[in-house]
Formats: C-alpha cells, structure tokens, sequence
C-alpha cells in the first residue's frame, strides 16, 4: 500500500501524519460530545434560570408599582383623614368656646341673682334688726336712766 507522502514522514520539527489527523477528529467528535452531552443542560439550566430571574424580576416591578400606587392612595387618604380631623377639632373648639361663653353668662347672671337676693335679704334683716336694736336700746335707756336716778 501505498500512502501519499505528506501524511507519512520521518520525524521533523512538525509531523503532519495520520496521527495529527486522528487527534484533530477526536478532538471535534469530544467537543461535539461535550457540546451536547454536558454544556447543553448546564445552558438549559442557565436560560431556566434566565427565565425564571426575568419573570421575577417583572412580578417585583408589577408589585413595587402596585405598592407604590397603594401608599400614594394610602397618603392621599392620610392627608385628607388629618384636614377632616382639623376640621373637626376646630369645630369642637368653636362649640366649646360656645357652650363655654354660654355657661358663664348662665353662671353671672345666677350669680347676679343670688347677690341681689341676698342683697335684700341681708337689708331686711339689717332693718329688723335695727328696728330691735332701737327698742331694745329705749328698754335699757329708760332702765339706766331709772336706776340711775332713783
């Protein structure tokens, strides 16, 4: 048999021969091999992964828009709940401060009242007893002036 002389040589610096040849195609069935046997799942796996971060990653910005949408409602109600409060407080300030200015008038004028009653009273009764103290002083005059002369 006869082979062409390129793949059969004597050694040299480089040997280009069947063995070059042989080596070359199993290293092309190997990363064939390796290709499909172990770098397709591991690339399956990387793309599920791919796919599961991406689907995540727009449910958390669907849920952050939600919440976000929800503490700005939640803000908005705050802040309208606080002006009905203010209002409310101010309300009842205004009718305190009524009831109060009614309650003090209400409590001068029984006030008023119950002095001017006593006002009378104590003018009767100073009368009264005026009045006694006049006839008691004539008793005990005309008896001091009896006694002292007789």
């Amino acid at each position: 048999m006869h082979f062409p002389s390129f793949l059969v040589s004597s050694s040299g610096l480089f040997d280009f021969d069947l063995t070059f040849l042989a080596e070359a195609g199993l290293f092309f069935i190997l990363a064939i091999a390796t290709s499909f046997l172990f770098l397709s799942p591991v690339s399956n796996q990387i793309k599920a992964r791919a796919e599961f971060i991406r689907l995540n990653f727009k449910k958390s910005a669907f849920f952050l828009f939600a919440g976000d949408q929800n503490v700005s409602n939640l803000i908005f109600l705050a802040l309208l709940e606080f002006d009905e409060m203010t209002r409310q407080a101010t309300k009842l300030k205004n009718i305190a401060d009524l009831n109060f200015e009614k309650e003090v008038t209400t409590s001068l004028r029984e006030n008023i009242n119950f002095m001017s009653m006593f006002e009378r009273n104590l003018l009767v009764k100073s009368a009264l007893l005026f009045s006694n103290l006049k006839e008691n002083l004539n008793f005990f005059a005309e008896a001091f002036l009896t006694k002292s002369f007789t």
